[in-house]
């Protein structure tokens, strides 16, 4: 079963929630961004379309050797479905010069996510948390993100954004200034805020339920009888009327028909006569 083997990954959260619970209050949102003629049951089905993420993660992180899990329903979580993915990220560079007098950063880093969505009638909520596994005490951090998207006014969505990092094993205490770089560069350049743009830069299709159909009661006639339905009306297409060929006329003989007109010519002589 792929929920049993992802419904336990990454389940451990800041402050000790659920996964899929929104941050405290104490923890202030990193942006928040309205989406135009849009709905959330549209947002959600270009999320779990099967190609969307693996196509992101591509074009907006540059992540190669991707590997994704389908989205699956979690049983831990009623409504809640999770999807994994594996691939591998550039490092960047432009960190500051007290941070690479500490550590040396590879140029790029297996990368392990856990994807969450949990859709509602009146929100989205989504969430990642992961791992960069090679990048100096990679393992001893997870990046923990979080989208709410609701309805907003009119046609639109209003999406808050919130960046944690979670400290799985503490720095060293000569490394303090690390972990301030990691925290800010974090909630700088969230995955989530991507996320966002990538929707705003390629709406998806809104989704319109059909309005029911509800069948019209027959009449009754004057003795009390529902008449019989009647047959559909079938239409009668007549063919297009050719239009009518030009007529060619035959080529007479001249002889025939003209030799004889006109031939009195003055002082009884033929025709041609001079």
């Amino acid at each position: 079963s792929v929920d049993s083997k992802l419904s336990g990954v990454y389940i451990e959260v800041p402050s000790g929630r659920q996964p899929l619970d929104l941050p405290p209050q104490s923890e202030a949102p990193v942006g928040s961004e309205t989406l135009a003629a849009m709905d959330i049951a549209g947002i959600a089905a270009k999320l779990q379309s099967e190609n969307w993420l693996a196509k992101f993660l591509q074009q907006a992180k540059q992540a190669t050797d991707i590997s994704a899990t389908p989205w699956s329903a979690s049983k831990r979580s009623a409504g809640v479905v999770v999807r994994k993915v594996t691939c591998t990220m550039p490092v960047p560079q432009d960190f500051p010069r007290a941070v690479t007098r500490l550590v040396n950063l590879p140029m790029e880093t297996k990368v392990t996510a856990v994807f969450r969505m949990h859709q509602q009638p009146d929100q989205l909520l989504l969430t990642v948390q992961f791992c960069s596994h090679d990048v100096p005490y990679g393992e001893n951090f997870h990046i923990h993100e979080t989208i709410m998207l609701k309805p907003g006014s009119g046609d639109s969505v209003d999406a808050m954004r919130w960046v944690e990092v979670m400290w799985i094993t503490a720095l060293p205490w000569t490394h303090g200034i690390l972990k301030t770089i990691i925290e800010q560069k974090s909630k700088a350049d969230g995955l989530c805020g991507r996320v966002v743009n990538a929707i705003k830069a390629d709406p998806p299709h809104k989704i319109v339920a059909p309005a029911p159909v509800v069948p019209s009661e027959p009449s009754v006639n004057a003795e009390g009888e529902k008449p019989e339905p009647a047959s559909p009306k079938v239409e009668t297409v007549e063919a297009p009327v050719q239009p009518e060929s030009p007529r060619v006329h035959r080529s007479l003989s001249v002889d025939s028909k003209l030799s004889g007109v006109y031939i009195e010519v003055p002082s009884g002589r033929q025709p041609l006569d001079l």
